[in-house]
């Protein structure tokens, strides 16, 4: 029984069945899934083909429903909260030997790389590094190191990072910020030949040297290129969405006549459904006259 503001909630209106309701509600989400296998594979078989069974559905839910505490924990690893594994086994009550072992399972089937290396640290590393040499006054640091970190995001919009270490691409980023009018090849020949001086770079011979510098002066022009490019024109724009327009599903595009059609016919469906549960509850449910003007519930 329940006259309160739960009573009258969404929740309590669409989410509280019956149990013939709710068995009666995986039976017909189960035959929708059929349908759709059958869809998929162009195959038609009987309900008794399909062969994951709804208490094979519960055990997997109950098997990954133990598994959602690591996610969690990957889940604070992602936002940079660092809490050690030790500790958090210990606040939750869960194993650590299981926390590991799951969290391993489930970065694989994620295919989930740790650690992806950027262009931003090793210009922080690069640009600590010439500070207060000729191409870089220390009262020039902040300026270079901001105009290099602002190419370094340009890059990121280009093919650069799928072709070059990060470590060059940073190269690439200062040798620019530091060029200014100046001549580029000129700059960065002289970058990496200080650095190599001091052993940042380690080579082993003049033409690894070369090859770098081509790679340096590859990036770089792609960055400028990238920088220069001028916005595209709205014709061209235009022709595109077209072309993407012909392609794409209609009805799961929300500015289509198709998608808000099926939008309302989904609300209808889903109002249908609600007002039978209403007057199933109705039915089955006996009333408790307190008063002549109220009436409650009573299960």
């Amino acid at each position: 029984m329940d006259t309160g503001c739960f009573g009258q909630s969404t929740h309590a209106r669409h989410w509280l069945f019956t149990a013939t309701q709710l068995d009666e509600l995986r039976q017909a989400t189960r035959r929708s899934a059929i349908e759709r296998y059958r869809e998929r594979t162009n195959t038609v078989t009987s309900d008794t083909d399909f062969t994951f069974t709804p208490s094979q559905e519960s055990l997997l839910y109950n098997y990954y429903s133990q598994k959602m505490i690591t996610s969690v924990y990957l889940a604070n690893k992602v936002e940079e909260i660092r809490v050690p594994i030790r500790e958090f086994a210990r606040k939750l009550s869960v194993d650590e030997g299981v926390l590991s072992h799951t969290e391993s399972v489930l970065l694989h089937g994620l295919s989930f790389h740790l650690r992806v290396y950027h262009p931003f640290l090793p210009i922080l590393g690069v640009v600590e590094r010439i500070k207060g040499t000729e191409l870089a006054p220390a009262e020039n640091i902040q300026k270079i190191m901001e105009s290099a970190t602002s190419l370094a995001r340009t890059a990121l919009f280009t093919d650069a990072p799928f072709l070059y270490p990060p470590s060059q691409i940073a190269l690439a980023c200062i040798s620019l910020a530091l060029a200014g009018d100046s001549d580029l090849s000129t700059i960065s020949a002289r970058l990496i030949e200080i650095l190599s001086a001091q052993k940042f770079i380690t080579q082993a011979d003049e033409s690894k040297i070369e090859t770098l510098l081509q790679r340096v002066l590859a990036i770089a022009s792609e960055v400028k290129e990238q920088r220069a490019g001028t916005p595209p024109a709205g014709k061209a724009v235009r022709l595109a969405e077209r072309a993407l327009a012909r392609v794409v599903d209609r009805a799961n595009d929300p500015q289509t006549d198709e998608f808000r059609a099926k939008l309302q016919q989904e609300s209808e469906k889903a109002a249908a459904r609600h007002a039978v549960k209403r007057q199933q509850s109705a039915e089955e449910e006996p009333e408790l006259a307190l008063s002549p003007r109220k009436k409650v519930r009573v299960s």
